[in-house]
């Protein structure tokens, strides 16, 4: 009797090895995971946050349905440059980034800062993002899309008093 050998498990949050792109003169770092195919989304960190500061939970839990990168922003952690000093100049270098893997759609989910970044992303080059959602309070912005991923029966809130479940 033969057994067909266990496909090896796929990189997680833990385990999917750190790797580096370079921009306009900047290298950065970041771990791809999840499943090959999809549109990716890509996290943007809060306040004195890398890719190190995600919770592994919700990254592994989106990574089930689709590509996720966290990177390293410039001059945080292992990325190379000086941190920009404005949300818009991190949205272009986010920008560079994201063209530098070659990915011409993605969702981006951001976090505090992360949240503002993902906004002038969005607003300043067009093409990478497909659309976002943005929680005022918090400063969090995902998209629809990803939220239905993570919980699929979940409401979301629409406006004051106003949910809707995302299709």
């Amino acid at each position: 009797m033969t057994t067909e050998p266990a496909d090896p498990p796929r990189p997680s949050h833990a385990t999917a090895p750190n790797q580096f792109v370079t921009a306009n003169g900047v290298r950065y770092a970041y771990r791809r995971f999840g499943a090959e195919t999809g549109t990716p989304v890509v996290f943007l960190q809060h306040f004195r946050g890398g890719m190190d500061n995600w919770d592994p939970a919700v990254t592994d839990g989106l990574a089930a349905n689709r590509p996720v990168i966290l990177f390293n922003n410039t001059g945080v952690a292992s990325s190379s440059g000086q941190t920009p000093d404005t949300v818009e100049a991190q949205a272009d270098d986010a920008a560079a980034f994201i063209r530098a893997l070659g990915l011409t759609h993605v969702d981006v989910l951001g976090f505090s800062i992360g949240g503002y970044v993902a906004q002038a992303l969005t607003l300043r080059h067009r093409d990478p993002p497909r659309k976002y959602r943005m929680d005022l309070h918090k400063g969090l912005v995902v998209p629809l899309r990803i939220i239905h991923d993570l919980i699929p029966d979940a409401c979301v809130r629409r406006g004051r008093g106003s949910w809707a479940v995302p299709a």
